[in-house]
């Protein structure tokens, strides 16, 4: 359990000082790209549900250049960045 976690803050410490040495740009460090293609939510059918109570349906395409999933609304129309939200993967009809 020590070695795992002393790998996995090792592995972190250069991530983050490597995000901050390229100006905190996710996109040239490849950060973003590594998290995108870890991202078990792209390219899923998801309910948002909204801090404010209202609920949005569509499917996550994307992350961001500021890190917020993108969703193409099948319950609205055209794309929303989505900063805060309970998202739950939806069953394809």
């Amino acid at each position: 359990m020590d070695a795992a976690l002393s790998g996995y803050l090792v592995e972190l410490s250069s991530m983050c000082s490597a995000f901050a040495a390229a100006g905190f740009d996710a996109e040239s460090t490849g950060l973003r790209a590594a998290v995108t293609a870890a991202c078990g939510t792209i390219g899923r059918n998801v309910r948002v549900d909204l801090p404010g109570g209202n609920q949005l349906f569509g499917t996550a395409t994307a992350l961001d250049e500021h890190g917020r999933l993108v969703v193409d609304g099948t319950s609205f129309a055209g794309s929303r960045a989505i900063a805060a939200g309970d998202v739950t993967h939806l069953r394809h009809a």
